[in-house]
């Protein structure tokens, strides 16, 4: 998937890419709304990260304009208001999703990767539902807390210290509002975050 990453303080924009190139090919730089559209013009791309206090730039116009130049281009805007601020405003108008950009830079990547792969934007609830989402880190965890392994297991595994494995679980504790490690699993497995641990069948009786 290309990425084309939109803000006018470069060295931001940099960092993004920096972060974002684990995930998505970064196929251009820009600094302002109007060279997205001129950029989209002869180049391709899959997935926009766009700011949304571009200078000089009517952001809601900047959004319906590159959607109609390429149907099916996803754009990620990023709100200094945080997600619910300019959700609804600029959904209408295309957005694929809105990210906070007042927040922890990781917390920012994850929360584009997750949105950029999904097969439709978010709605509302979607966008809600998005927000208790875990984080690649955390996922990694359920998924091993899913196949039966202690924490410090999991912690060996990463190559992280119990405490960060019992950070991260306890910030997904603290999200759902689960008690216990299994209710955690139960609830991601629930939420389609990771599958079910199936059982080994039992040999079949002979006698």
């Amino acid at each position: 998937m290309r990425i084309v990453i939109v803000d006018d303080h470069l060295a931001v924009a940099e960092a993004f890419a920096a972060e974002l190139a684990r995930h998505f090919e970064v196929a251009g730089i820009l600094n302002d709304g109007n060279a997205l559209l001129s950029w989209l013009g002869s180049n391709d791309a899959d997935l926009v990260l766009l700011d949304t206090t571009l200078p000089a730039c009517n952001i809601q116009e900047i959004i319906r304009q590159a959607c109609r130049a390429r149907p099916g281009l996803r754009i990620v805007a990023m709100s200094i208001h945080g997600e619910e601020a300019d959700w609804r405003g600029l959904h209408r108008f295309g957005a694929y999703g809105v990210v906070s950009k007042i927040g922890p830079l990781q917390v920012l990547i994850e929360t584009v990767v997750q949105i950029a792969w999904r097969d439709r934007p978010l709605v509302d609830n979607e966008r809600r539902e998005n927000g208790l989402a875990p984080t690649s880190r955390q996922l990694d965890v359920l998924r091993m807390m899913a196949a039966d392994l202690l924490l410090k297991e999991v912690a060996a595994e990463l190559g992280f210290s119990l405490a960060r494995v019992d950070e991260l679980v306890g910030e997904l504790k603290a999200r759902l509002h689960v008690r216990t490690p299994s209710g955690l699993v139960l609830t991601a497995v629930e939420k389609g975050w990771i599958e079910p641990r199936v059982a080994p069948h039992p040999p079949p009786h002979r006698g």
